[in-house]
């Protein structure tokens, strides 16, 4: 296949992207930055400001397999924590799912919901609850229980949902030559099974589950670099 490669935004300096998700069927792009959260239609290069509430600014991270609704983290209240919320493109009020929680992926089938934890530390913990907010409850943390713990950065399922995969990474390792800080894993959803999958210096948060089973991640040789 002969592959080409599409700006889709051309943001200034001033206001970079902080996050950004491709539609399931590849028609859209959800991303935020400074100024908001945005929508664009890859095909016609159409922008425009997604409808939200005075004052609500959230980061996209996962779409569900409708194509209709996005999911995104969200800082509020004192201190701000995050929390996950379900935004809809046909007009609805943005629903909360829950608090104290980062990094969110959808299942394929749009039943259930992987995130980390906020607390006791960012990341230490990886979460399921249904699609609905409901019946949140740990499945896997973080391997090395140093203080602070690594983390675990992102999440992917595989296509039949019954698999999470996972990136973790211990929070000094891209200021150090060391080896082993970051790993690749996966769980089964109901966090049996565990399965350490590679290990390697650096891992960067990029990751996503191919219908064809290959698991796809981002790494570098030098994590000085």
């Amino acid at each position: 296949h002969h592959l080409t490669e599409q700006r889709v935004t051309s943001n200034s300096p001033e206001a970079p992207l902080d996050s950004a998700v491709t539609s399931p069927d590849g028609k859209f792009v959800a991303y935020s930055d400074p100024t908001g959260l945005y929508l664009r239609v890859i095909a016609s290069g159409e922008t425009r400001s997604w409808g939200l509430p005075q004052h609500f600014t959230a980061k996209p991270t996962a779409w569900f397999p409708d194509g209709t609704h996005l999911l995104v983290m969200r800082w509020e209240g004192t201190p701000p924590t995050p929390g996950l919320w379900k935004l809809s493109l046909l007009g609805a009020a943005p629903q909360k799912l829950i608090g104290s929680a980062v990094s969110g992926s959808v299942s394929p089938d749009g039943s259930r919901i992987a995130f980390g934890s906020f607390l006791p530390y960012w990341g230490s913990e990886l979460w399921v609850m249904n699609a609905d907010g409901s019946n949140p409850h740990k499945i896997a943390e973080a391997s090395r229980h140093a203080n602070p713990p690594s983390g675990i950065l992102s999440s992917a399922w595989s296509p039949n949902s019954r698999r999470i995969a996972c990136i973790e990474r211990y929070g000094f390792a891209g200021l150090a030559p060391a080896a082993g800080l970051s790993s690749l894993w996966t769980v089964d959803a109901e966090g049996g099974d565990r399965q350490l999958i590679f290990n390697n210096n650096w891992l960067g948060p990029a990751l996503s589950w191919a219908p064809d089973g290959r698991i796809l991640f981002a790494t570098r040789s030098n994590p000085a670099s």
